[in-house]
């Protein structure tokens, strides 16, 4: 590479650019702002037979802004070097995706500098001989020089770019496995990228590189994990699709690789829960041979976390999924001190926004420790995650039901770009202002702009609230249609005309707009007659349910105690400096919804023919669940709900 392109070295530049992005991106995100991307890439023509990120990126829209695109990604890159010290197919995509970044950004030495970094990688890659580098280099080495054209091209230099660009290979004349290889590279591009529908992009790609080459185990694995990757960005997917389970379990029965084996593990423990949920309520379930299959689905499981422990105790992503794998299982197979030894040791080896999210899980739902939890949902907040975000929120609630939320979820929406998160958050607002604040007109608002960008979306029609306990979604658009209805009944009746504060003229107009607009929509909806019960049987049943899980929170569960097992004593000290009361006890609390690894529903009958593979989970857990009484930041009640809060107010 020319002088000009030669800079300090990219670990200088990497933890430089991880300070800056990834540990206080709120803190920096408006200077983030100010500069100007370069989204709307135009390549030359004749570079569009160059497959590397440059082209990839138009065929799809942006959902994450580059700024948060680089922290991941650099994020991703610890972990690989701790994951995968070798050759790495997804340390490739994850460098090319950076030198994209950089230049979007206007950072063109960065560019230049990790496109420089990949070049010396491939270069000892080749004088090792390295047999998986042999595999793919011809794939490898046509996206790698395609990204260099493309970045010559678009930073002045098409001239040179033209002259590379006649060695590249192109790709019709591929081997099979080439082109497999190739459509891999691109599925991983739009998984870990923030593109609007990515994963379903991804999906598209893995089969066509399967079909390929059909008896490569990592393809097949890699489509099973984007299979996994799609649902999951689902809200309340219902089923776990067969061809998963099946990919799965050929991969495992061919190679006892530890990813493979944690993810055969993990779709055994979801179909359980799946299954459990779907049938536990029916006549003679815990009799029947489907219960014990279930049964036998949470042995395989726990198993496979085990074996895959004992394979490598020194994979931070493999200990992270162990770790939530085990600490989700029934009581009667976890083990929630050796899954919280799986994840302090993931967090030890790379703190990585997931590992920091589980571990918040953990303490809310399991360890009984919401002020613990608080802190590592705000870490991950911190570092762009919309998970977190949405958790950090929950728990800030429980701690205080007198907590005002906007402040955090209007800071949520000036960084969340992917249009499904940006609805998810006027959602709750908008139901934060109907169901809590009891305030139409104010809901109106933001209940407008999702029916503006998508009136279909999920987040509307299969709703759980962040403040309202509610084991079954709703469908938001009945709440406030019906809100709306009564409201207008009050306005225009005599007593309504008489109170002015009730509703004033500008606030009628918003009101009956937005029920004409529905109307449009959803004209069944508009015909119900409206119950002035309604919200307050939300609330009713919210308060039984915190009412029953705080009593069941006083019950042990599995005596969650920390012992020396596994070198627990200084965690063990940690939590007695806290005065952690209930720390023995297992909360159940949760992040349901929003947990980083969102557990889908399963059908049985879309599994195998012996229809054993079912699933379970408990009832939607406690946004309150977790307890303690320890003084803390925030007042001797800090670990406390008042249950009888969920009525509080009327209208502001």
């Amino acid at each position: 590479m020319a002088s000009a392109h030669e800079t300090t070295g990219y670990d200088t530049t990497a933890k430089n650019c991880e300070k800056s992005l990834l540990d206080n991106l709120f803190d920096n995100m408006e200077k983030l702002n100010l500069i100007e991307q370069r989204d709307n890439v135009v390549l030359p023509e004749h570079l569009k037979t160059c497959e590397s990120p440059f082209l990839w990126h138009t065929y799809q829209k942006r959902g994450l802004g580059s700024e948060l695109v680089i922290a991941r990604n650099i994020e991703k890159l610890e972990e690989l070097n701790l994951d995968e010290p070798g050759f790495s197919m997804q340390r490739y995509i994850t460098l090319l995706k950076l030198v994209f970044e950089y230049y979007v950004r206007h950072e063109d030495d960065k560019a230049w500098e990790t496109m420089k970094t990949i070049e010396e990688r491939l270069e000892k890659e080749a004088s090792d001989n390295n047999a998986d580098y042999n595999k793919t280099k011809l794939s490898l080495g046509h996206v790698v020089t395609s990204t260099k054209v493309h970045l010559l091209a678009m930073t002045g230099e098409e001239e040179k770019a033209c002259k590379i660009s006649k060695d590249i290979i192109p790709t019709n004349i591929m081997s099979k496995a080439d082109q497999a290889a190739l459509n891999a590279m691109k599925a991983r591009f739009f998984l870990y990228s923030g593109y609007e529908n990515g994963e379903s992009v991804g999906v598209g790609l893995m089969r066509k590189a399967c079909e390929l080459e059909p008896d490569n185990p990592e393809l097949k694995y890699l489509l099973a994990k984007v299979i996994r990757q799609e649902r999951k960005d689902v809200p309340y997917s219902m089923d776990i699709p067969r061809e998963e389970l099946i990919l799965l379990e050929d991969v495992v029965s061919k190679s006892r690789n530890q990813k493979y084996v944690v993810y055969l593990a993990q779709v055994y423990r979801e179909c359980g829960a799946q299954g459990f949920k779907q049938y536990r309520n029916k006549e003679g379930f815990y009799n029947s041979p489907l219960y014990d299959a279930i049964e036998d689905m949470y042995d395989r499981s726990l198993k496979l976390y085990k074996e895959a422990y004992d394979m490598s105790s020194d994979s931070p992503s493999a200990l992270r999924r162990i770790g939530y794998g085990i600490m989700n299982l029934p009581k009667k197979f976890t083990d929630y001190n050796f899954a919280l030894k799986c994840l302090l040791r993931s967090l030890e080896l790379s703190e990585n926004m997931m590992t920091l999210h589980v571990l918040g899980t953990f303490y809310h739902r399991y360890g009984n420790d919401n002020v613990k939890a608080l802190e590592y949902f705000e870490k991950t907040t911190k570092k762009g995650s919309h998970a977190g975000l949405s958790d950090m929120i929950r728990v800030k609630y429980i701690l205080n039901p007198e907590y005002n939320p906007c402040e955090d979820l209007e800071s949520g929406l000036k960084w969340e770009i992917k249009k499904k998160n940006r609805l998810h958050l006027l959602a709750q607002f908008g139901a934060y202002f109907l169901l809590v604040r009891r305030n139409v007109p104010e809901s109106i608002k933001y209940f407008s702009e999702i029916v503006d960008d998508d009136k279909d979306t999920p987040h509307m029609q299969v709703f759980k609230s962040f403040f309202l306990r509610m084991y079954e979604p709703i469908n938001l658009y009945e709440y406030i249609i019906n809100e709306a209805l009564l409201l207008l009944e009050k306005a225009h009746s005599s007593e309504g005309q008489k109170d002015s504060s009730l509703l004033d003229d500008k606030d009628t107009d918003c009101v009956k707009n937005f029920v004409s607009k529905l109307s449009e929509i959803f004209p069944e909806m508009v015909k119900i007659e409206p119950d002035p019960h309604l919200v307050d049987r939300l609330h009713q049943t919210s308060k039984e349910i915190i009412q029953r899980e705080n009593k069941k929170c006083k019950e042990s569960r599995n005596d969650f105690r920390p012992s020396n097992r596994g070198g627990f004593s200084l965690h063990r000290e940690r939590g007695r400096a806290r005065g952690g009361i209930g720390y023995h006890q297992r909360g159940r609390g949760a992040s349901y919804d929003v947990s980083s690894e969102r557990r889908g529903r399963y059908s049985v009958a879309n599994q195998r023919d012996k229809g054993g593979e079912g699933s379970s989970e408990r009832p939607a857990r406690d946004l309150s669940g977790g307890h303690s009484d320890r003084k803390e930041r925030r007042g001797s009640n800090r670990g406390k709900r008042n249950i009888d809060h969920t009525n509080w107010r009327q209208r502001d």
